[in-house]
């Protein structure tokens, strides 16, 4: 929803060119139609910024999240209802959804563990303000917890698989497996609203460099594939809703690609549900979303 701008505001792709200047001394390429994923075009430009010594980790990262406060709300933000859904989760690092249902008011932090780098129990919520917020790759005031890189990706996933399999322990705090949280009714982790609440996917390409959400999806579709065939005693019987744009206008190249990322979705349990999209209306295409509170 951040990628639909108005009046030429500051965008995602304007914080990569920004970046790239900065760090890179003209040795990294931003292709025009984004081919390279960006997990990898991080590592590009982290590997790039250390070679010539005009950046570290942390300052990438810092200067990430100060880019970021420059991305504004626009009429797409407004269309999120705050008595209509129980919980947020989104991948992006900023807090323009938190303003749209709560204005000024303050969110802080409810999980149980402060995280610093990983974040499964990052739970943000407002006073009197019913949804609470999973910022689950990270957020822009703690920039060392924003998922970048895959580094990064690849021990979130291993934080989560630990989380799902077995469990996990801080200092102060130990976490059950998730079929212990599920069997208690307990909801302590983001991870745990793909198990056992309805998920409706909105505003998400679902790239495949996103492996931690691509293996929630393929080991909860095992899970329900096992609990047909007895080998399984939970019972998942929530619903995951992937929406997403339909037009004609899409060239072949894009249209198999995106096909090919649905027929995955719908074997792995996701239901698909097509809005029409009219021309590069987005602004449209979630107004007609939103406001068919959602067709389900």
């Amino acid at each position: 929803m951040n990628r639909v701008t108005q009046n030429n505001k500051y965008s995602w792709e304007d914080l990569l060119k920004n970046l790239i200047a900065k760090f890179c001394c003209g040795n990294v390429n931003l292709d025009s139609k984004n081919l390279k994923p960006f997990p990898l075009l991080y590592e590009e430009i982290l590997s790039y910024a250390i070679f010539n010594n005009s950046g570290n980790e942390k300052s990438i990262k810092d200067f990430i999240c100060s880019e970021i406060k420059k991305i504004k709300s626009n009429s797409c933000h407004k269309l999120l209802k705050r008595d209509f859904f129980v919980s947020f989760m989104t991948t992006n690092y900023d807090y323009l959804i938190e303003e749209a249902i709560a204005g000024k008011i303050k969110f802080r932090n409810v999980g149980q563990v402060e995280e610093t780098t990983y974040s499964l129990l990052r739970n943000k919520r407002g006073k009197n303000i019913i949804p609470s917020i999973w910022h689950i790759h990270g957020e822009s005031n703690i920039p060392n917890t924003i998922t970048l890189g895959y580094e990064h990706y690849a021990g979130y996933l291993q934080n989560i698989r630990q989380s799902v399999m077995r469990g996990k322990e801080w200092k102060n705090f130990e976490l059950d497996s998730l079929w212990r949280r599920l069997e208690s009714d307990e909801v302590l982790t983001w991870v745990d609203f793909f198990f056992s609440h309805n998920v409706h996917i909105v505003g998400l390409s679902l790239d495949y460099s996103e492996m931690d959400l691509w293996w929630l999806l393929v080991y909860r579709s095992r899970q329900k594939n096992n609990r047909l065939n007895k080998k399984a005693k939970y019972e998942i019987q929530n619903r995951l809703y992937y929406y997403y744009a339909k037009s004609p206008d899409k060239s072949p190249e894009l249209d198999m690609h995106e096909r090919n990322r649905l027929e995955i979705l719908t074997s792995l349990d996701v239901i698909l549900v097509p809005i029409e999209l009219h021309g590069d209306d987005y602004q449209r295409f979630y107004k007609e979303l939103f406001e068919s509170e959602l067709r389900i």
